[in-house]
């Protein structure tokens, strides 16, 4: 009778300790997931920011250096209201 409570004993143990050492793997791969999510989203919000920055940099350069229209062209190829041109026909009253 001892020598099968000692058997039951060591496979309780066993068990308790494999039972253990599985929950301590799992939530280790879990931390790990959601560490990698977490950098992965940091790392896709970081660069859609910095690429709409640029993309508006650009389009905002563009638009305060656009090229000349047609009754731009003697402006320099630019437009008159940028680099500071003012008509002086703007002040005469039709």
């Amino acid at each position: 009778m001892k020598t099968v409570t000692i058997i039951v004993l060591v496979v309780v143990v066993v068990v308790v300790v494999v039972a253990v050492v599985v929950v301590v793997v799992v939530v280790e791969v879990v931390v790990v997931v959601v560490v990698v999510v977490v950098v992965v989203v940091i790392v896709v919000v970081v660069v859609v920011v910095v690429v709409t920055v640029l993309v508006l940099v650009h389009i905002i350069n563009f638009m305060r250096y656009r090229p000349a229209q047609e009754d731009e062209a003697h402006s320099g190829g630019y437009s008159r209201w940028l680099v500071g041109y003012r008509d002086p026909s703007a002040n005469r009253l039709l």
